[in-house]
């Protein structure tokens, strides 16, 4: 699917989506933004990020631990960065944001539905750094969880598992979706 999609595809796709985001109310008031830096095909956020900390935002990027866990540490344009075993660029400096701290989490995936489904790369590092959250329905406090990708990444359903945690909302080239009003 995603990578399939050349370069200016995928460029106007990050362009598109940057702008539906910065649409959005929950994007004004957003202090502290967990993203991304895409690798094999993810749509990119990092303009994005770039004009977040253009704009006195703290921007997070995620880095992975020895123990398979994940967490996000802060990014900027200048920061020094190193290469983890995954050959993913992570910041090289602790400087560490708790999940709970943050006020909105841009999520990469391999694939979501009209639920809110989301399926990642197979290694859970999201769902288990934003198990705090507990299931959509019952979120009172915490980051908004949006999910970023193609629109060619929909699929009619995804069989959730209980310890996945769903999107609350979903940006794509051509469309926003909010799934925090549905019923489950």
């Amino acid at each position: 699917m995603r990578s399939a999609l050349d370069a200016p595809t995928r460029r106007r796709a990050g362009a598109a989506v940057s702008a539906r985001i910065q649409e959005q109310s929950e994007w004004q008031g957003a202090r502290r933004i967990a993203g991304y830096l895409a690798v094999r095909g993810e749509l990119d956020v990092g303009d994005l990020l770039a004009t977040a900390h253009a704009a006195g935002r703290l921007c997070f990027v995620p880095v992975i631990e020895a123990n398979s866990g994940m967490r996000f540490r802060r990014w900027s344009p200048t920061v020094t960065m190193t290469r983890n075993r995954f050959g993913i660029a992570e910041p090289a400096l602790p400087d560490d944001c708790e999940p709970a701290e943050l006020d909105m989490v841009l999520a990469p995936l391999v694939a979501f539905d009209e639920h809110g489904n989301r399926l990642g790369m197979g290694g859970g590092y999201y769902d288990r750094y934003l198990a705090f959250l507990g299931p959509r329905r019952t979120r009172k406090t915490g980051p908004l969880i949006v999910g970023i990708g193609y629109e060619c990444q929909r699929v009619d359903a995804l069989e959730a598992s209980p310890w996945d945690v769903q999107l609350d909302c979903m940006a794509t080239e051509t469309r926003w979706r909010d799934f925090r009003n549905q019923e489950e």
